[in-house]
């Protein structure tokens, strides 16, 4: 990289053929889309799953990580809620036919929320025969996905009653946010816990225990003999139940996972629930797969699936992991993989008869190996319709509680004596944002010297640790006496209009693109990658800001710096960075800045490219906005709909 050309004199040729306004464009063009170079920063910075030289090691190694895991999801949650004993409310009974029933219940999938179960009996366990010598009888707990109709979805229909058919209970729950469970269909809402510092991922793990736990607590049901299976989210589930809680004897998750360091397309970044802020550095798919050994696992993928995770990107980094620690255990025998040729993301016929003889050949069982008949059994929605209580409430609503909890232990903190009460320093701020100082070089795109007021505009690529290249547009005033950063606006200003503006206001001006925001902004989904990773997308700005802010001081020989922002969440990233570097800014003008980041949760504010960035884990749990202002006393923070803040230790009498 070079030096940037507009701090040295142009040349007395460039000056006189530059007689119209700069050519300053919309966007610096760069080779990657920003959700590839978010995919390919994840791919680098994740942690992959590292077996050790010996099995004993392994084994000891995994229940760390299992701990670990568990303790990561359920952060913020009431302490012993994993191990509750769920509520269960029974409903009626229907038989369709004399080989099987089908009972209804719920059962509190976590406090508050009731979630619609169907428990799919064989004869066998109504007359009171429950196998060889009553030694109870094999059981598989159903998970499920997206799926607007819920459990009477006819696929999923087909697999319990074949199961059933073949001597097995069979436990179907929902899946949260769907069938009748649709007040929590907007899964994004669960980022409201994780600003509040409630891991939104851990409420749907304790209803999938809880579902375990429902299970396991039927009287004939062999402990010994537990399957779970699902497609889709209803894999995801499985692997991450299977993974954590080793009372899942086999594991057959079918097209539901792939590892966060694999996801560069859309189709495979999945839901929030399934890539929980920090979960990668402690454990990513990989590593999850391979701790259902030795315990029995299929791997099932679809050829040709229409959604996601298809097999030539989903094997390399799911099963073939897991292979090799059922070799460290040496039960290669135990797991398997099966790609269906089938159309579409399916758990159809094909996919069902691996499960049977999966199930066959480790429950000791002999079963027919394809489907028994089923067509003629299934029930409408009406029919299978369990009930809820009419006050479920929605992620938003598990977000406000966790928000009032919050507010009740800041007031007990406040009349604490002194001392005691909360303090938020910048070690605070910079662990909430996983904050890594940055380091800047700047590449001269082009350049051109415009006569009027003497001003040079320069289209610049500003990079970032070698990684992030920031599209900017640098418009230097020869006689300014002061800088100002716009940050979002990029290069996006007309030429003619920025130009004035720097002659106008004697000073040098930055329009710069942080990621996330203006040309670098990107699919939502993809900060989610980020903040698995433990990089969240907010701490990434402010460090890109500093890194920037930084590089322009120097160049400005220390000139006073101003910050504005093109938005409320760009403006409370810049109050971040001068909590962190009181000394990199002097004023800061923050359109919209918001007066509490409780507006966040209020509102329900959408995950979406504007305010991606703020749905940091643990921001509002850990401070504020009027809890920055004290950690940047020389900072002038501008607020046009506020006016200015003045920060405690500028208060009169201080």
């Amino acid at each position: 990289m070079h030096s940037v050309s507009s701090f040295r004199q142009p040349s007395q040729a460039h000056a006189a053929g530059a007689a119209g306004a700069p050519p300053v464009v919309e966007s610096v063009g760069l080779a990657a889309a920003p959700e590839q170079r978010v995919a390919a920063f994840v791919e680098h910075g994740a942690r992959r799953l590292h077996l050790p030289g010996n099995a004993r090691r392994w084994l000891e190694d995994a229940a760390a990580l299992r701990a670990r895991c568990r303790e990561l999801l359920l952060r913020g949650h009431p302490a012993g809620v994993l191990d509750a004993a769920p509520a269960v409310v029974w409903g009626e009974t229907l038989q369709p036919v004399p080989e099987y029933r089908i009972r209804k219940l719920r059962f509190e999938g976590y406090p508050g929320v009731w979630v619609p179960a169907l428990f799919y009996e064989p004869q066998a366990t109504t007359t009171g025969a429950t196998g060889a010598e009553g030694a109870g009888v094999p059981a598989v707990l159903n998970a499920h996905g997206h799926h607007p109709g819920g459990l009477a979805v006819d696929f999923k229909q087909a697999r319990c009653i074949n199961l059933a058919k073949r001597g097995m209970v069979a436990l179907s729950y929902e899946f949260l946010g769907m069938g009748e469970t649709a007040s929590l269909k907007s899964h994004n809402q669960q980022l409201l816990l994780d600003l509040a510092g409630v891991c939104g991922a851990g409420v749907f793990l304790v209803a999938m225990k809880r579902a375990l736990d429902v299970l396991l607590d039927h009287p004939v049901v062999d402990a010994e003999r537990v399957a779970m299976t699902g497609l889709s989210g209803g894999g995801w589930q499985t692997v991450l139940l299977a993974a954590l809680d080793e009372r899942v004897k086999v594991a057959v998750p079918v097209a539901g996972h792939m590892p966060a360091w694999a996801r560069r397309d859309a189709g495979d970044v999945g839901d929030a629930e399934q890539l929980p802020a920090d979960l990668c550095t402690v454990a990513d798919y990989d590593t999850l797969s391979a701790l259902i050994a030795p315990r029995p696992a299929l791997f099932i993928f679809n050829r040709y699936d229409d959604c996601c995770f298809q097999p030539h990107k989903a094997v390399p980094g799911t099963y073939e992991p897991a292979r090799a620690a059922y070799a460290l255990l040496g039960a290669d025998e135990h797991c398997a993989l099966h790609v269906n040729e089938d159309p579409g993301h399916n758990y159809g016929a094909d996919n069902r008869a691996q499960l049977y003889r999966w199930l066959d050949r480790h429950f000791g069982m002999r079963t027919p190996g394809g489907d028994l008949p089923w067509q003629d059994e299934v029930l409408s929605e009406r029919d299978l319709a369990v009930g809820l209580p009419p006050e479920q409430p929605s992620f938003a609503a598990l977000a406000a509680d966790a928000l009032h909890r919050l507010r009740r232990r800041e007031a007990a903190t406040q009349a604490s004596p002194p001392g005691v009460a909360r303090r938020v320093d910048r070690d605070l701020v910079g662990d909430v944002l996983r904050y890594r100082a940055s380091a800047v070089t700047a590449t001269a795109v082009a350049t051109s010297w415009a006569s009027p007021g003497g001003v040079l505009a320069e289209q610049l690529v500003l990079e970032v640790d070698s990684r992030w290249p920031l599209p900017a547009a640098l418009v230097r005033n020869d006689a300014a006496r002061a800088a100002t950063v716009l940050v979002g606006y990029g290069a996006r200003p007309q030429p003619a209009a920025l130009t004035a503006r720097a002659a106008a206001l004697g000073r040098t001006l930055l329009a710069v693109d942080l990621l996330g925001c203006g040309g670098l902004r990107f699919d939502a989904r993809y900060g989610l990658l980020l903040s698995t990773v433990g990089r969240p997308l907010l701490g990434l700005q402010v460090a890109q800001l500093l890194a920037v802010a930084g590089w322009l001081r120097r160049h400005m020989d220390g000139l006073p710096l101003t910050v504005q922002a093109d938005s409320a969440a760009l403006g409370v990233a810049a109050l971040l960075a001068a909590a962190l570097q009181p000394d990199a800014f002097t004023r800061i003008d923050g359109l919209n800045l918001s007066r509490s980041l409780d507006e966040l949760i209020e509102l329900a504010v959408p995950y979406d490219g504007e305010h991606a960035a703020l749905f940091c884990f643990g921001l509002r749990a850990a401070l504020d906005i009027d809890d920055l202002l004290p950690l940047a006393p020389e900072v002038t923070v501008h607020a046009p709909r506020r006016g200015p803040l003045v920060s405690a230790s500028a208060s009169p009498g201080r």
